[in-house]
């Protein structure tokens, strides 16, 4: 059984929460760690906004590169982050590399042999001797 609360103070208390959330934090803001791309989207509005004033890929690349963001970025990747949408991230993981004898080997199906028809019974299946 689940524990009693207070729900006069629970709700206070949410709502205390959900106010001082929104007095410190931007909507859709995340916080904490993730990836190069996941950083790039998040600045992507100041990117394209630099682009569409004329900066090149390649100026916006290399001011990534000397500020503190902590990596550096090929020029193609802006370029592609203003004509794309938000990246897909696979929720598949990689196929290992194999060899390529190995690789092709392993892509064909392995079928078993349907059965042989006997010329004895027309069923498809032979008979022994014993059930005829």
């Amino acid at each position: 059984m689940a524990a009693k609360i207070d729900l006069e103070k629970a709700e206070r208390a949410i709502r205390e929460a959900l106010t001082k959330l929104e007095q410190t934090e931007k909507p859709g803001v995340r916080k904490g760690l993730g990836t190069k791309t996941e950083a790039l989207f998040a600045a992507k509005d100041a990117i394209v906004d630099l682009l569409n004033r004329g900066y090149t890929a390649q100026q916006i690349a290399e001011a990534i590169k000397n500020s503190n963001a902590g990596f550096a970025i090929l020029p193609k990747t802006i370029t592609q982050l203003a004509t794309k949408g938000k990246p897909k991230v696979s929720k598949m993981p990689r196929k290992a590399r194999t060899k390529k004898g190995a690789e092709e080997e392993s892509q064909q199906p392995r079928r078993a042999a349907p059965p042989q028809p006997s010329p004895t019974n027309k069923g498809g299946f032979a008979l022994d001797s014993d059930e005829i």
